[in-house]
This record gives structure tokens, C-alpha cells and sequence, in this order.
């Protein structure tokens, strides 16, 4: 590993710009790839570059979203104290809808420690609370409730998380929220 920084290091002595270059497919940059597969040296080193840790793809991905949904905590850490935006969206979706709808409670605990907004509307309305009882994450709900999700809030569509769960047959979620006061 230690190779391939050396082999980054040159590159971006070489040519300082490669670090901001989107990718032609999809817009990722360097930062993306480091971030999605999991290399924190190579992404500690491009951010010490003045990577722009909130690069976003054509689809509004950001660096964050691509070390969420690939399960990096150490990348997220890295990231988040570089300056990335904990509330970006990416097809309307934040980092913290992703991890919510993972059941990833790491990721969760993260993301809310720097700040992520735990009410956000992403995509149909959803806070990071429908996206866990969708999934079916007790854990995860369990974690957003005790943060001060909102249990009886509503989507576009009129949809509670308690619908949510009992449409998708998440009884065990759908119990957690009873417990908790939710009512259908």
C-alpha cells in the first residue's frame, strides 16, 4: 500500500489537476474512487491535496454517500473532518437516509454526532426514520427514535414510518413504534 501512495504522491506532483478531474462516466472524482473502495490513505492524502470533499457526480453522489454505502467509518470520519457536507443530497437522498435504510447504526451514530439532520426529507418525503422501518432495522429505529426521530410524521403521501413497516411486513419494527407511540 505504501506503493500506491507513492505512486498518488507522484501523480498529483506531477499533474495537481488529476485530483479534481471528474471520471467521463459518471462525474467521480479521485475522492469518489478512494472512498468507494476504502482506501483512507489515498483519501487523507487527496483531501490533504485540497480535494474538494463535496464533488458530486452527475446524480448529486457526493464522497460521503460513496464511503456510507460502502461501509467505511474511518473514509466517513476522514471525509466529515475535511469539511463534507453530512446533509448533501444525492438523488435527493442524504448520507444519513443511506445509512438508515442499511440499518447501519455505526454509520448512523457518525453521522449524527457531526450534525446530520435527523428530520431531512429525502426522496418521497422520507426522514432517515422511514428508511429504517422500510428496511426493517429495529436497530437502526430503535437508535432514531432515541435521537429524537419524529415517530409520527407523515410523507407526501400520507404514509407514517408505522405504515411503512406494516406494509413491508416488518412486525418487529412496526411493534417499536407502537411501543414508542405510534399509532396507525
Amino acid at each position: 500500500m505504501a506503493g500506491d501512495i507513492a505512486k498518488v504522491r507522484k501523480v498529483l506532483d506531477e499533474h495537481p489537476t488529476v485530483m479534481s478531474l471528474p471520471d467521463k462516466n459518471d462525474e467521480s472524482t479521485a475522492l469518489h474512487v478512494a472512498a468507494e473502495t476504502g482506501r483512507a490513505d489515498i483519501a487523507e492524502l487527496l483531501i490533504t491535496e485540497g480535494a474538494d470533499v463535496n464533488a458530486e457526480t452527475e446524480v448529486g453522489w457526493t464522497p460521503l454517500h460513496r464511503a456510507v454505502d460502502m461501509n467505511h467509518p474511518a473514509i466517513v470520519k476522514l471525509l466529515i473532518a475535511g469539511g463534507a457536507n453530512v446533509n448533501a443530497r444525492g438523488q435527493g437522498n442524504a448520507p444519513l437516509h443511506r445509512a438508515a435504510f442499511a440499518g447501519n447504526t455505526e454509520m448512523l451514530r457518525i453521522l449524527l454526532e457531526a450534525q446530520a439532520d435527523i428530520h431531512a426529507r429525502g426522496a418521497e418525503g422520507w426522514t432517515a426514520l422511514f428508511f429504517a422501518s422500510c428496511g426493517g432495522h429495529v436497530d437502526a429505529v430503535e437508535l432514531l427514535i432515541s435521537q429524537g426521530a419524529d415517530i409520527t410524521e407523515e410523507d407526501a403521501s400520507g404514509r407514517s414510518p408505522l405504515d411503512v413497516a406494516i406494509r413491508k411486513g416488518h412486525e418487529d419494527v412496526a411493534d417499536l413504534l407502537r411501543r414508542s407511540g405510534a399509532t396507525w
